[in-house]
C-alpha cells in the first residue's frame, strides 16, 4: 500500500468531519495519515493472549491540556523532528515549528532542538557522514532488523491500543 502524510492543518474539513472533534481539535493533533490498502493478511495468532478491553485511557489528553498548545509545539519539535535513528521526521514539516531544528542524541534517543540556520545545516551534515558511516559497516539484515521489529512492535501495539477506537471510527462512518 501507500501512505500520504497530512499535517494537521492542511488535513480537508470533509476529512476532519471523518474523526471527532475531540481528535482533532485537541493540541495534540499533529497529522492524518491516509492509507491506501493493497493487501491485508493475517497471521494465525495461535501465540498470542487473548486480552479484554478495560477502558480507555486519558493519560494523553490529560498532558495535552497540561501543556497547552506552546507546549505541545515544544514537545512536537523535541520529540518529533527526528527518528529513533536520527533521519528527519514530521515536526520538521510543521510551518508553525521552529525554522531551524538541528538533532541531538541523548540518552540514546535523537531529539530536535531549535537553532540557528548554520548550527542545523552543520548537524545535518554530520548525521549524513554518521548514517553513510553506519550503513557502509553492515548488511542492510542487520541495519532493517532492529527497525523492522521495532515496527512491528508498533503495529501490534497500535492494533491492541488503538484497534477498538478506530473500529468504533469506521462504524460512525
Amino acid at each position: 500500500g501507500k501512505a500520504t502524510l497530512i499535517l494537521a492543518e492542511n488535513v480537508p474539513t470533509d476529512l476532519q468531519a471523518r474523526f471527532p472533534k475531540s481528535v482533532t481539535t485537541s493540541n495534540g493533533f499533529r497529522a492524518v495519515f491516509k492509507l491506501k490498502v493493497h493487501r491485508v493478511s493475517t497471521s494465525c495468532g495461535y501465540s498470542m493472549p487473548q486480552m479484554d478491553f478495560v477502558k480507555y485511557r486519558n493519560t494523553l489528553e490529560e498532558y495535552v491540556v497540561k501543556e497547552g498548545k506552546d507546549g505541545m509545539h515544544a514537545y512536537c519539535t523535541k520529540k518529533n523532528s527526528f527518528s529513533i535513528d536520527g533521519l528527519p521526521s514530521l515536526a520538521l514539516l510543521r510551518e508553525t515549528g521552529p525554522k531551524h531544528v538541528e538533532p541531538v542524541a541523548e540518552d540514546g534517543y535523537v531529539f530536535g532542538k531549535a537553532c540557528d540556520e548554520a548550527s542545523a545545516k552543520t548537524a545535518m551534515e554530520e548525521a549524513r557522514k554518521m548514517h553513510k558511516m553506519m550503513a557502509s559497516r553492515s548488511s542492510k539484515l542487520e541495519v532493517g532488523w532492529p527497525l523492522a521489529a521495532i515496527s512491528l512492535m508498533g503495529a501490534f501495539a497500535a492494533g491492541v491500543v488503538v484497534g477498538p477506537l478506530i473500529a468504533g471510527w469506521v462504524d460512525a462512518l
